[in-house]
């Protein structure tokens, strides 16, 4: 996905959100890229809580593809697609994943978006085993610092 592709989406998105009072933040490769890092964005993550889905489900309702539990990583998915592209709303309920208090609000392009600062995206990772991404972003780190 170009950036202007994310960030047409992410405009979308924010603005459809803007009167909702709803705690989420941007997660996997889109989170990494408006911060700087040089992935592949191939799909846009967003993790949320209860209500952020609910709210989410709500604002796009015409456009899910489908809404399921997804047992592995105890949380409640929700996919719809925009402009040709895949969103993933996610709602663990095994909080560790959740990540809601490091969360950080970044400027890109014009946008406010929450995000989550690429130390702790690290650990998320590390977390949930995909040791690729964590790779990638040791390398930033070191050259950052």
């Amino acid at each position: 996905m170009e950036d202007d592709n994310l960030y047409q989406i992410l405009e979308k998105v924010t603005s459809g959100i803007k009167e909702k009072t709803m705690l989420w933040r941007l997660d996997g490769s889109a989170n990494l890229r408006v911060q700087g890092l040089e992935v592949v964005v191939n799909d846009l993550n967003i993790t949320t809580d209860r209500d952020g889905i609910r709210n989410l489900k709500q604002l796009f309702n015409q456009d899910i593809a489908s809404y399921y539990y997804d047992e592995y990583m105890n949380a409640h998915v929700l996919k719809f697609r925009m402009y040709d592209f895949e969103i993933e709303v996610m709602h663990n309920e095994n909080k560790k994943f959740e990540m809601f208090d490091q969360i950080k609000t970044i400027e890109w392009r014009g946008l406010h978006l929450p995000v989550l600062p690429p130390e702790h995206a690290k650990k998320y990772y590390e977390m949930v085993g995909r040791q690729n991404k964590v790779e990638l972003i040791e390398r930033y780190l070191a050259i950052v610092r």
